[in-house]
């Protein structure tokens, strides 16, 4: 079980302070380019619809880079997704595209902030624990999967009758996505702490 120590740990790897800003949205726009085209490669097997998957990978990079980057993440997640919007949803304009991605993004983003505050976790999550971590992310994960299909509905003609189906099936999604990339995380970051105490045993 992932405790509180150890989200202190990794998220204190993750904001060395070598890890500037501009770097830090970096980091964000190649991890969500790298998550999306990887989930392209499975996406034939898990869309629902035009824009949803039940297994998002970008999902869980983009709540990892709110949280550990802030601000910072949010510009590099903005960037990486308005370069490839087209390749979800290809017959809308740039205005469309740009408000979508305010809506994916801002929701969640807001969402993030007003959870540290409510259980009162530091912006460095240096007291973040497990169980408010997993709060934050259902919360999130919840409120941006319905302000986005509530998006499509209003502004890319889908139909209403499609809008709960629609949101569940993107909750699902993120949900599914923002686990893997989480263990994933953990995986990476404490492999090297394994590693060491086994060539001491």
């Amino acid at each position: 079980m992932l405790d509180g120590g150890t989200v202190s740990s990794m998220t204190d790897q993750i904001r060395h302070p070598e890890f500037s800003g501009p770097l830090l949205a970096l980091l964000s726009f190649g991890a969500y380019w790298a998550s999306f085209r990887l989930n392209g490669l499975i996406s034939p097997w898990t869309e629902y619809a035009p824009g949803v998957s039940l297994v998002f990978l970008p999902a869980g990079v983009k709540l990892v880079a709110l949280l550990v980057a802030g601000g910072w993440g949010l510009l590099g997640l903005a960037s990486a997704a308005l370069l490839m919007a087209t390749d979800v949803w290809t017959q809308s304009g740039i205005g469309e595209l740009a408000g979508n991605i305010a809506v994916w993004l801002g929701v969640p983003y807001l969402v993030v902030e007003l959870m540290l505050r409510v259980l009162d976790v530091d912006r460095d999550l240096g007291n973040l624990r497990f169980w408010p971590l997993l709060l934050i992310v259902a919360t999130a994960t919840a409120a941006g999967s319905f302000a986005s299909s509530a998006y499509a509905v209003a502004f890319h003609g889908r139909q209403e009758t499609d809008y709960l189906g629609a949101a569940l099936a993107m909750l699902l999604g993120d949900v599914v996505g923002a686990g893997l990339v989480v263990i994933l995380a953990v995986v990476a970051l404490q492999l090297p702490r394994w590693l060491r105490r086994r060539s001491g045993d």
